[in-house]
């Protein structure tokens, strides 16, 4: 049994006003092993940790936001992690399967400032090494690519040796101050693979604007008509072979299927090749009936170890494929995160 733990803020009073910072919900959590369609439901989403700047109750895991930085996440968390304790070496009871089930966490999904707070990192993204998948420099970013093997992921073993030098020095060693909490209670979690990217500010608000603009203009100066034509005579083809006996289909940009919901312009999963998933963007939605179809265009899809998340580039391939042959494994994270995952080139 895995646990996902998500850690953010959010404001409960009115963020203009003077109350503003003062109600902060930190971090809950979701069963990892639930179907993937459910896991974004809120009745699969539980709080563990509850901050604000009232009274601090340790008892209750009510707390300052503030008081964090005084008394550090290990009081803070220690409720929580005492029970996940419990939960890897002991286990739960579970009476309608007659048996012991044990789980610890599979992933704390923050942003970037909350991952490295929680995750003993430097909280500046000014400094020298900002980055908690590698220890290459700031300064070098900008000079190389990670395909290049210039910057050495961080393992465990260098890990180890860069909180001993943090604590002898009293500075950070190489962006690590102190040893995460998290990794120093459980035994089966490690900061150096526990925390994915953030998506949010490295993608959606980073580069991603910028260089699928880019692909865009480009891909319209290359071809700006091929699609309308060839998606036409596929859709044609493919409609009149499944459907021979249909004279009219009903076309839309958006539709709601079985709890999901699916618009154009979304990345979807398909297939997979070589063990890896494939990846196709919805150009339009077909409803015959009761049938889900289609019209997307492919894309090629390669992973990164270092930004742990898939490189897509568009093609000129276009496809017509019905909603019962997407991945269920891979679908549902992929429409609530697409743009998580694809980083377009």
């Amino acid at each position: 049994m895995n646990r996902s733990g998500p850690s953010d803020d959010f404001e409960i009073c009115n963020p203009l006003r003077t109350s503003r910072k003062k109600h902060k919900v930190t971090v809950y959590w979701v069963f990892a092993d639930i179907p993937s369609v459910l896991r974004s439901t809120l009745s699969s989403i539980y709080l563990s940790v509850l901050c604000n700047r009232g009274t601090f109750l340790y008892e209750t895991l009510l707390c300052k936001a503030d008081d964090i930085k005084t008394f550090g996440y290990p009081r803070v968390l220690d409720p929580l992690l005492s029970d996940l304790k419990r939960l890897e070496e002991d286990g739960l009871f579970v009476p309608c399967l007659g048996k012991i089930i044990k789980g610890t966490v599979f992933s704390v999904i923050a942003d970037n400032l909350g991952a490295h707070s929680v995750g003993g990192f430097i909280e500046s993204f000014s400094g020298s090494h900002i980055c908690r998948f590698c220890v290459g420099e700031r300064s070098q970013f900008q000079e190389f690519e990670v395909r290049t093997g210039a910057f050495p992921g961080r393992t465990k073993e260098h890990h180890k040796l860069d909180i001993e030098a943090a604590f002898t020095s009293n500075t950070h060693s190489r962006g690590v101050k102190r040893q995460c909490t998290i990794t120093e209670r459980l035994n089966h979690f490690h900061v150096t693979t526990g925390y994915p990217p953030d998506v949010l500010h490295d993608i959606l608000e980073g580069i991603n604007n910028q260089t699928v603009s880019i692909q865009v203009e480009r891909q319209d100066k290359l071809s700006p008509s091929y699609t309308t034509n060839l998606v036409n005579e596929n859709v044609q083809e493919f409609l009149s072979q499944k459907f021979p006996e249909e004279t009219g289909v009903n076309l839309t940009n958006q539709a709601e299927f079985q709890g999901t919901s699916y618009s154009v312009g979304m990345m979807l999963a398909y297939g997979s090749t070589a063990g890896l998933p494939d990846f196709a963007e919805i150009l339009q939605i077909i409803i015959v009936h009761d049938t889900l179809v289609f019209v997307v265009k492919l894309q090629s899809a390669w992973y990164s170890e270092h930004f742990r998340c898939f490189k897509l580039e568009t093609t000129r391939v276009v496809k017509v494929i019905e909603q019962s042959q997407l991945t269920q494994t891979h679908t549902h994270w992929l429409l609530m995160q697409w743009k998580a995952i694809a980083w377009f080139l």
